[in-house]
C-alpha cells in the first residue's frame, strides 16, 4: 500500500521527486559556482543521480561503522571514515584504470 492506501494518485508527485529536485538544484548551483554558464538537462540529471548515489553510499557506510561499534546513531568519526573509504575506493579505481594498457 502506498500513499495512504492508494496505489497511484494522479497529479501527485512521487515520493522521491522532492529529493531529486533538491539534488538537481544543488548540483546546478555548484556547476554555476565553478564557472559553467549552462548545461543540458540530461547532464544535470546524470550529475544529480551521481550525487544521490554518493550520498546514499556515504550514509550506508557511516551506518555500517556505527553498527560495527554497537551504536544506532552515526558520529562524526563514522562519517569521516566513510569519506576515507569512498575516496580510497575511487582513487584505487583511478589508479587501476591508469595501469591498463590499450596498445
Amino acid at each position: 500500500m502506498r500513499n495512504g492506501g492508494e496505489e497511484n494518485t494522479p497529479g501527485r508527485p512521487k515520493s522521491d521527486d522532492f529529493g531529486r529536485a533538491v539534488s538537481r538544484m544543488a548540483v546546478a548551483q555548484i556547476c554555476e559556482r565553478v564557472g559553467f554558464d549552462g548545461f543540458k538537462k540530461s547532464a544535470l540529471d546524470s550529475l544529480s543521480d551521481i550525487t544521490i548515489q554518493y550520498l546514499s553510499d556515504l550514509g550506508k557506510t557511516a551506518s555500517f561503522y556505527a553498527n560495527l561499534s554497537g551504536r544506532t546513531r552515526c558520529h562524526f568519526f563514522d562519517i569521516a571514515r566513510s569519506f576515507e573509504d569512498i575516496l580510497i575506493g575511487v582513487s584505487q579505481g583511478v589508479l587501476a584504470s591508469a595501469k591498463v594498457s590499450y596498445y
